[in-house]
């Protein structure tokens, strides 16, 4: 039996914007279980990233509830935001000032627990394992945006925040560093993390996530089972 990590009750978000509201998320209900891999996916405007933006605490809804593991999400997010949110711009996961090496000390929830000598050495072997050595000691902001994304997933393995928000973490990057983030979300997945991802590849969406939602105008059009998706799980939904 798995247990509800998520569970969202009429949500709506609505925006004013020149003189007008558009709402960008229209009475939604949703359950997330804990350990899913969902892909949200959906056409542009249809309420994606603004959903990521809620559960990340950017955005407050206009109505409805949110709850984590039965707490309202947001009294959660005051004490211990439970998510970690990869946005479109991956720098907004790390500093730009700081290098490299630099960002995964200060990410590093249990590195006082080791001297510096070894945390920096399991750094350098963190960003050996992603083609990022030889920039350890580069400032973030002269990455490239697939670099960016890179050093954001791996901030993202030394947080302990149980789920991991993802929007669109492949746009800008070549095949090689594709391969490199998928394998470095499956280890994230795989040890736990509860995952929320938005693509537009469909074809990624159905063999990769275990829960495929599209959303349209707002609102849950279809909420699929893919093949990865557990018979243990079926039991508690």
């Amino acid at each position: 039996m798995t247990q509800e990590i998520y569970r969202i009750e009429g949500l709506s978000v609505e925006f004013h914007r020149w003189g007008e509201t558009v709402a960008a998320i229209s009475d939604l209900d949703l359950t997330v279980q804990e350990g899913d891999w969902i892909m949200l996916i959906g056409h542009n405007g249809s309420g994606k990233s603004t959903l990521l933006r809620v559960l990340a605490g950017q955005v407050t809804p206009t109505r409805g509830l949110v709850y984590f593991k039965g707490n309202s999400l947001d009294a959660m997010q005051r004490v211990s935001p439970p998510a970690f949110f990869v946005e479109q711009n991956p720098l907004a996961s790390a500093s730009a000032k700081l290098t490299l090496v630099e960002n995964l000390h200060v990410a590093d929830e249990d590195g006082v627990k080791l001297p510096r000598q070894q945390r920096t050495k399991k750094y350098e072997e963190m960003l050996a394992s992603v083609g990022l050595d030889r920039q350890m000691n580069q400032l973030a902001r002269y990455l490239s945006g697939g670099e960016r994304q890179l050093l954001s997933l791996l901030i993202a393995r030394l947080r302990s925040s149980p789920v991991l928000l993802l929007d669109e973490p492949l746009a800008a990057l070549d095949p090689a560093k594709e391969a490199l983030c998928m394998q470095l979300i499956t280890d994230l997945n795989r040890a736990g993390r509860t995952v929320i991802h938005v693509t537009h590849n469909h074809a990624l969406a159905f063999s990769t996530g275990n829960r495929v939602i599209e959303l349209e105008r707002g609102a849950v059009k279809s909420n699929m089972l893919t093949s990865r998706y557990p018979d243990s799980y079926k039991e508690s939904k």
